[in-house]
């Protein structure tokens, strides 16, 4: 996912995943790949800013 947005030189990056259990509550490993995502995104000169978190 970095690779190409890296390779298509984008400025902005939209990130989604589902939970297919239907618990919408957010877990710790939620919170923990968040963070992890945005550290890589930092880490590729990528502005990381997260706009919203929703369910």
């Amino acid at each position: 996912m970095f690779r190409i947005a890296v390779y298509k030189l984008t400025t902005k990056l939209i990130l989604v995943h589902n939970h297919p259990s239907g618990n919408t509550n957010v877990s710790d490993l939620d919170k923990s790949l968040t963070n992890r995502l945005i550290d890589n995104c930092l880490f590729i000169l990528l502005p990381a800013d997260l706009q919203d978190c929703c369910l």
